[in-house]
């Protein structure tokens, strides 16, 4: 039959046989927080539970997936940032007022014990090296920020400070279970902005690299980390002059690696374990939340969560369900916190399907099929197409094999009939974690 890929740099024409799907939606609802201030949030899922913590109010409010609360658990004095342990029985919370680490057990949901940090004030969190890793504001008057670790493998818990010092004020720190051995800090609020990784594996932080004004424009002001869900890069949140974009980098030689496009400044972002990256952003007139599958350029699904005037998504204000099946966005108001709960679908794409095909053509003469795939730049590598050929000869089906789908959704294939009469193309798209499955067909009618 002869079925052959082109590259994909074409125009399309109107299709011919269109095979369509309506967007999926998410439901979303919205709660009222009783906070006076808001840092971070973490979710634990065996439990459902949602933990935020409100350094002015010295205090980690915990909630249900519905926002309702199940805990207020207050003296905590700066209640700042927050990390689950591994085996999600412990969230453990910064007090940059008290210079201590808390730690709330998750099934309890009481403070189980308290941890001193020797004078310095922990802001973030992160797990690594079978520690907890703290950013702190040290002595040193002109770059107090600085990184210490926290071991409660043995009897007697084990504090070491100054591992990652010469930062301006106490970095944000990020970490993933795929790489138990990196830690990623970054400058948070300053112009230019400034990223590090570090090797924990031998119980103490070594620099692998450290830039400042990273990325190809430069980045400002960055509010939040996030490590990929393969523990090979990262992604923070800054502002990029003049694309707005959330940028990834490599983890360990912190090489530009591209760009999730927003179309505002983005300040806040977490990775869920698929991959699927979502970022929140500050100040929109549109689209607040935008989610990307892993190495696509365009967003899978965008939402307005229909704010008043006088609110915005403060930083570090999503947070993903690890299954996927719900993503947590924090928004501020005049006054007020409410806690944002999207499901239904979301971060899974509708997908469309166009074709086009000539009406005739004659046998033995090469013709050509083009497609696209929608919503277009969602799909990444790797994605193809099978194409199957119905004629007279091969009623029941002649397989022409997979086709390529290039990064903008669009592919296309030709074929060389050699008998006159209809000949149908049907097109399959199997689908993926965030895509729906989709098939569509062409007619083309072969004359002598």
């Amino acid at each position: 039959m002869g079925f052959a890929a082109l590259a994909s740099s074409f125009a399309l024409s109107l299709p011919s046989t269109p095979a369509t799907a309506t967007p999926a939606t998410a439901r979303a609802t919205a709660v009222g927080l009783p906070l006076s201030s808001y840092w971070e949030m973490v979710v634990e899922s065996s439990r459902q539970r949602v933990f935020l913590s409100d350094p002015t109010g010295d205090s980690v409010l915990v909630t249900d997936y519905e926002g309702q609360p199940v805990a207020h658990l207050t003296g905590m004095p700066g209640a700042s940032g927050l990390a689950l342990s591994p085996d999600s029985r412990t969230v453990y919370v910064a007090l940059r007022d008290a210079d201590a680490i808390a730690a709330i057990d998750t099934g309890t949901l009481v403070e189980a014990a308290r941890y001193a940090t020797e004078g310095s004030t922990p802001v973030s969190l992160a797990p690594a090296g079978g520690k907890i890793w703290f950013g702190y504001n040290g002595d040193d008057p002109l770059a107090p920020g600085d990184i210490g670790s926290l071991d409660l493998s043995g009897a007697q818990p084990v504090l070491q400070t100054g591992q990652g010092g010469n930062w301006h004020s106490a970095p944000l720190l990020a970490s993933a279970p795929a790489a138990p051995d990196r830690l990623v800090a970054g400058e948070k609020n300053l112009a230019p902005a400034s990223i590090g990784s570090y090797d924990v594996s031998t119980g103490t932080a070594q620099l692998l690299g450290k830039q400042r004004d990273f990325g190809p424009d430069g980045s400002d002001y960055l509010t939040d980390l996030a490590v990929s869900a393969d523990g090979e890069s990262f992604v923070p949140a800054t502002d990029v002059f003049p694309e707005t974009q959330v940028q990834v980098f490599d983890i360990d030689d912190l090489s530009f690696r591209g760009a999730y496009p927003t179309p505002a400044r983005a300040n806040s972002v977490d990775i869920a374990p698929d991959g699927t990256v979502a970022a929140g952003t500050y100040l929109s007139d549109g689209d607040d939340l935008h989610v990307f599958k892993p190495g696509a350029y365009a967003p899978l699904q965008s939402v307005d969560l229909d704010l008043d005037p006088s609110s915005y998504l403060p930083p570090r204000g999503v947070a993903w369900v690890p299954d996927r099946s719900r993503i947590f966005v924090v928004s501020r108001g005049a006054d007020n916190f409410s806690l944002h709960a999207l499901d239904g679908g979301f971060g899974t794409a509708q997908t469309a399907l166009t074709l086009d095909a000539p009406d005739t053509s004659k046998k033995n003469r090469e013709l050509t099929v083009t497609g696209a795939l929608a919503p277009a730049g969602t799909f990444g590598p790797g994605t193809a197409v099978t194409v199957t050929r119905y004629d007279n000869g091969h009623p029941e089906g002649f397989p022409g094999g997979s086709v390529t789908v290039d990064d903008n959704g669009t592919f296309s294939f030709t074929d060389r009939p050699g008998e006159p009469g209809p000949v149908t193309y049907e097109v399959s798209y199997a689908g993926d974690d965030w895509h729906t499955p989709i098939s569509g067909d062409a007619t083309v009618e072969i004359t002598g």
